[in-house]
């Protein structure tokens, strides 16, 4: 089995200076990556507070980032990666427990300790099936509900010729006035040989989603 080869050569060209292009007609990486302001948004999403108003009807796009940490030691590379990538999600809050209709994932780069950065090839779908924003109703005597969202995003990433199949889990509450965003655990899977088993789960990173 493959010890993950993409995240090895990223690590490996992005240490020489290389910044490459995105090879597969999708947009390219966020310009440049930027995990301090991903920090100050996950933070202002978390202190809006649990929703006590999630809508009953009605759709909403939400937009933000999803970051992951690759770490360097178990992989022998040199350093650390930090990946970030934007995200987006459409809920359809009139559907019983609220459904996910859509989202991507895409534009993802990896960031060094010196700010090095390179882009990945792909994106990621949401799978609806594998997707929920569980409503909770709040107990008496206070009325409203909250809700909690679990979206799955599947697709293919790459880099230097080395393609991976990823699934991305977002795991977190309703923030803020009527839903107004969701932050929470970002978990990937990494695997290049379908039916071979996973090669690595990158757990401990985050995501925040800010509705339109």
């Amino acid at each position: 089995m493959q010890i993950l080869r993409l995240f090895i050569g990223l690590s490996s060209v992005m240490a020489l200076g290389a910044c490459l292009g995105n090879g597969n007609g999708t947009p390219g990486g966020p310009n440049p990556p930027d995990p301090t302001d991903f920090a100050a948004r996950f933070d202002a999403a978390i202190g809006l507070g649990p929703t006590t108003d999630l809508p009953v009807a009605g759709r909403a796009n939400y937009e933000g980032q999803v970051q992951v940490n690759i770490p360097g030691a178990p992989l022998s590379q040199t350093e650390d990666v930090t990946v970030l990538g934007d995200v987006t999600l459409e809920v359809d809050y009139a559907a019983g427990n609220a459904s996910v209709l859509d989202g991507i994932a895409q534009n993802f780069a990896g960031t060094l300790s010196d700010s090095t950065t390179a882009e990945l090839d792909g994106f990621l779908l949401l799978t609806a099936a594998g997707s929920q924003l569980r409503r909770t109703d709040l107990p008496a005597p206070v009325s409203g509900s909250t809700g909690t969202l679990s979206a799955l995003y599947e697709g293919q990433l790459g880099f230097d010729g080395t393609n991976a199949a990823v699934d991305l889990t977002l795991q977190g509450p309703a923030l803020g006035a009527g839903g107004a965003a969701f932050a929470g655990a970002a978990n990937a899977s990494v695997d290049y040989a379908p039916g071979e088993g996973t090669d690595f789960i990158a757990n401990g990173g985050q995501f925040y989603l800010e509705r339109q």
